[in-house]
C-alpha cells in the first residue's frame, strides 16, 4: 500500500514516511498499553458534596464564597475555556507538602513518624512490561489531560494519507481505512503513548511530580491502633485544573513507606481491579467517592494469602491511580492528638489547612450574626458557629458524612472496613477494600471475613459506627482545644439528624412515593429479609407495578416475578399484602386531598402516570451495581492476560441506571458459586 502511494504521490511528504513501519513499530508495544474508549471533558460530573446545611445560612455562606471567587477575572476565564494539557504540561501544586510539616528523613524504612504530616518517598515497585489495564475517560477530564496526548502519532500520519488521498482515489482511501480498522481490531488497541504504564506505576517519574506518603493513626474495629498511614500509597502531588478545582493523584501499591510496618508496599491485580472499578461505579450511582485514573499491570508477582489461612501464593502486581480533591481522613488528626500536647498544634495546623483548601466557604462564617442553634437544653444551651470556625468545620463534615451514608444505604453498598482511618473529612467513600453490594437483602452481611465474629461493619450497622466515628473526631477538636464539649456533641446531633432526613427521603424517591411513609418502609424491610430477596432488582422491578387497585389479587405479584423466587404461599399473601398497600399509597385519587386506607394516610399524587413514576424510579433504583461476582469473573480474565472484561464492565458500570440492551447479564442474580 506505501509502495502504491508513493507512486502516486511522490511528491507528498507525508509519504517519506511509510505508514507500515509506524504500525509494525508501534503495534509490539501498542499491544501491551491498550484500552477501549477515548478520553472526553464530561462536564456534567456532579461536584462533591459540600453543603453544611444547618441548613439554609451555610448554604447561603457558600454561595456568597462562590459568588467572590467567581468574581476573579482569571478564574472566571480559565472556568470557560476547555484547556487539554499533555502529561508534561499538568499543573501541579503542591500546597501539602509545603504549608504542613513534615518528616526530615525521607527513606522509606519502616518506623514510627513524629511531628510530621507526611514523608517524602519514591515509588519503589519493580515492574517487567508494564500494561495499561484500563482508564477512566471521566477522570481524565477532571484533570483536563488531552485525548491526543495518549493516542500513538500514527494515526494522526494515517489520516493526513486518507486525506490525501480521498478524492482522488476512493480506492486507495478504502485500503487505508482498513489497514487501521482491521489492525486496531486485530491488536485490540486505541495507540496509547508507550510511557503511560510506566508514570502511571512510579517506574519513571511524573514531571513536576512530588511524591509522599501521609502519615496517620486510626481507630482499627474500634481499638485505638496507632501509626498506620499511607502504608503502599504514594501521593504524586496535586493539580490544580482549569477550574481551580484542586486534585491530588496517588499510586495504591507503589512500593514501600515508613508506614509500611511489616508490609511489602505493593498491590495485587485483584484487589487493584476492585478498587478501580467501584470507585468509578460509586461515581457513576451519584455517591460522593476517590476516583479512579487508571490501573496498570506490573508484570511481577507478589505472594499474598488471599484468605489469610496459611496457604500464601503468587499473584500478579499492579498499580491504581487514585485521584480525590484531598486523601485527609479523620485517623490524619487522631495521630498528632494521640501523641500529647507537643503535637496538638498539628491539628489545629492541619484544621487550619483543610478549612482553607477544601472548606473556604466556612471563613465566611465570621461575616454572619445568626448562625448559632440551641441544643434542645430549654433554650439554655446554644452552639455559635458564628464565634467558632472549626465548630462548623465538624458539623459540616458529621452531616456529610451521613449523607455518604444515607447514600450507601440506599443502594445497598457496603464499606466492610469503617475504622477512622478510612473516614474521609470530605465526606468521600474512600479506600475499598472487602466492599459488597446487597445481592440477597441481609442487614446482618458484611462482606469482610475478618469482621464475621462480631459484624461490626455490617450493612445494618454502617450508620451507628460512622456516628461513633464522628464521636472520635470530634474528640480529636476537643483535645487539641479547638471545639467545645457542647459543639462535639452537637455534631454528633447533627449526624443523627441529617442522616434520617437523608435516608428517608433516598427511600421515599425509591418507592415512587410523595410522602415517607414508616409502616409501610418497615413491612417491607422485613419482607426483603424473611425472603432473602435481591435488593438491587427488587426495586429496579418495582417500577413495574401498575397503580391500579382493581389489579385482581392474583396479578399482584406478576411484576416482581423475577424477583420472589422460591416463596409460599403464606409469603405470597405477606407479599400480595404488601403490594396492594403500596398501590393505595402511589395511586391518584381525583378529589381528594387524602385517603384513609388499611391504616396507611397518605397524600395522593398530584396525577403522576404510571410511565411517570417508572421514569422517576429508575433514576434512582440502579439496574446495575458491581456486585462482587462480576467482579470476580472480570478478574479471573484479567489474570491470565484479558482485560477485556475489566473494560466492559467500567462502561456499564458508568450508565447504572440505564437498561442498556445486550447488557443485561450484567445485572443478572449471582450464580451459585458465587455464594461458595
Amino acid at each position: 500500500l506505501c509502495f502504491c502511494l508513493r507512486c502516486f504521490f511522490p511528491s507528498s511528504t507525508v509519504l517519506l514516511i511509510s505508514p507500515i513501519h509506524f504500525l509494525a513499530t508501534h503495534f509490539s508495544v501498542a499491544r501491551h498499553v491498550s484500552i477501549g474508549g477515548s478520553l472526553r471533558m464530561d462536564p456534567s460530573l456532579p461536584d462533591p458534596a459540600s453543603s453544611l446545611s444547618v441548613d439554609s445560612v451555610a448554604d447561603i455562606l457558600k454561595s456568597q464564597s462562590l459568588r467572590e471567587q467567581g468574581n476573579d477575572h482569571i478564574n472566571k476565564e480559565n472556568k470557560n475555556k476547555e484547556v487539554k494539557l499533555s502529561l508534561e504540561d499538568l499543573n501541579w501544586d503542591h500546597s501539602f507538602v509545603r504549608e504542613l510539616p513534615g518528616d526530615p528523613q525521607s527513606d522509606s524504612i519502616p518506623r514510627q513518624v513524629f511531628h510530621a504530616c507526611y514523608t517524602k518517598v519514591l515509588p519503589s515497585a519493580e515492574v517487567e512490561d508494564p500494561e495499561l489495564v484500563a482508564w477512566s475517560d471521566s477522570v481524565a477530564g477532571l484533570l483536563d489531560l488531552d485525548s491526543h496526548d495518549i493516542e500513538n502519532f500514527v494515526f494522526h500520519a494515517l489520516a493526513l494519507i486518507v486525506i490525501d488521498c480521498c478524492f482522488l482515489y476512493p480506492l486507495v482511501l478504502h485500503c487505508v481505512v482498513q489497514v487501521i480498522n482491521l489492525t486496531a481490531l486485530h491488536w485490540n488497541c486505541r495507540f496509547e503513548r508507550p510511557d503511560f504504564p510506566l508514570k502511571f506505576s512510579g517506574a519513571s517519574p511524573l514531571t513536576g511530580a512530588l511524591p509522599y506518603a501521609q502519615c496517620y493513626g486510626g481507630h482499627q474495629f474500634g481499638t485505638w491502633a496507632g501509626q498506620l498511614g499511607d502504608g503502599r500509597a504514594i501521593t504524586l502531588g496535586e493539580i490544580l485544573n482549569s477550574k481551580s478545582e484542586r486534585w491530588e493523584l496517588q499510586l495504591k501499591g507503589a512500593g514501600k513507606t515508613p508506614y509500611s510496618r511489616f508490609a511489602d508496599g505493593l498491590a495485587v491485580l485483584r484487589s487493584s481491579i476492585r478498587e478501580f472499578l467501584c470507585s468509578e461505579a460509586m461515581h457513576f450511582l451519584g455517591i460522593p467517592t476517590t476516583r479512579a485514573l487508571c490501573l496498570v499491570n506490573t508484570g511481577k508477582l507478589v505472594t499474598r494469602d488471599m484468605f489469610y489461612d496459611g496457604n500464601p501464593k503468587e499473584e500478579p502486581g499492579a498499580i491504581v491511580c487514585r485521584v480525590a480533591q484531598s486523601f485527609l481522613r479523620f485517623g490524619s488528626f487522631q495521630i498528632h492528638a494521640s501523641k500529647g500536647e507537643e503535637d496538638l498544634g498539628i491539628v489545629s495546623t492541619l484544621a487550619d489547612y483543610a478549612i482553607r483548601h477544601h472548606f473556604p466557604h466556612i471563613e465566611n462564617i465570621s461575616k454572619s450574626e445568626t448562625l448559632s442553634f440551641s441544643t434542645g437544653d430549654n433554650g439554655q444551651s446554644v452552639v455559635d458557629l458564628t464565634s467558632n470556625k472549626y465548630a462548623a468545620w465538624i458539623v459540616e463534615i458529621a452531616e456529610r458524612t451521613a449523607s455518604l451514608v444515607a447514600r450507601w444505604q440506599g443502594v445497598g453498598f457496603t464499606h466492610g472496613v469503617l475504622n477512622t482511618d478510612n473516614m474521609s473529612i470530605l465526606g468521600l467513600t474512600i479506600d475499598y477494600g472487602p466492599f459488597g453490594f446487597l445481592d440477597a437483602f441481609d442487614p446482618s452481611y458484611t462482606p469482610n471475613t475478618t469482621d464475621l465474629p462480631g459484624r461490626r461493619y455490617c450493612f445494618a450497622n454502617q450508620p451507628d459506627i460512622c456516628s461513633w466515628n464522628i464521636t472520635q473526631f470530634a474528640s480529636t477538636l476537643m483535645a487539641a482545644h479547638l471545639i467545645s464539649d457542647k459543639e462535639a456533641s452537637y455534631a454528633v446531633e447533627r449526624y443523627g439528624t441529617k442522616f434520617m432526613d437523608e435516608y428517608q427521603a433516598i427511600i421515599t424517591q425509591k418507592l415512587g412515593l410523595q410522602k415517607y411513609n414508616k409502616q409501610l418502609v418497615n413491612k417491607l424491610l422485613n419482607n426483603l429479609a424473611v425472603d432473602k430477596v435481591d435488593y438491587t432488582n427488587f426495586f429496579r422491578s418495582l417500577s413495574n407495578i401498575k397503580a391500579d387497585p382493581g389489579i385482581p389479587e392474583g396479578e399482584l405479584l406478576v411484576p416482581l416475578k423475577a424477583v420472589l423466587l422460591d416463596i409460599g404461599k403464606e409469603r405470597k399473601e405477606a407479599w400480595a399484602s404488601w403490594v396492594q398497600s403500596y398501590i393505595q399509597e402511589v395511586q391518584y385519587v381525583p378529589g381528594h386531598e387524602c385517603v384513609l386506607t388499611n391504616d396507611y394516610v397518605h397524600l395522593v399524587a398530584s396525577g403522576i402516570s404510571d410511565e411517570e413514576r417508572k421514569a422517576s424510579m429508575d433514576l434512582v433504583n440502579p439496574k446495575y451495581v458491581l456486585r462482587n461476582y462480576l467482579c470476580q469473573s472480570a478478574i479471573d480474565a484479567a489474570e491470565i492476560g484479558d482485560f477485556g472484561e475489566v473494560r466492559r464492565l467500567l462502561k456499564v458500570m458508568e450508565r447504572p441506571y440505564d437498561e442498556q440492551p445486550g447488557m443485561e447479564k450484567y445485572a443478572r442474580l449471582p450464580p451459585a458459586w458465587a455464594y461458595r
